[in-house]
């Protein structure tokens, strides 16, 4: 399994992991909102978390363009990539 997780320099975006396999991409905001969204391609989380502007990014390229899951709690992402 390869894993890819971020901290990046945003103040839209605290966090995203990106799972190679899988293409599923796990991004926490600072609202403290979770998105698993899925069929995420590499260079798009590559192409994110190398942006000037990751929330730009984000909104143009993913946010609209990709089916996800919203989530309230970490245990919540973790029964659901579980059952995945």
């Amino acid at each position: 399994m390869s894993l890819y997780e971020n901290h990046p320099d945003s103040s839209v975006i605290r966090y995203v992991c990106w799972e190679k396999e899988s293409e599923l991409m796990l991004v926490l905001f600072h609202t403290k909102s979770m998105f698993l969204y899925f069929s995420v391609p590499e260079e798009v989380y590559f192409s994110l978390i190398s942006s000037d502007s990751i929330g730009s990014y984000f909104n143009k390229n993913i946010r609209n363009s990709y089916k996800y899951t919203k989530f309230a709690s970490t245990s919540e992402v973790k029964k659901a990539l579980e059952d995945a």
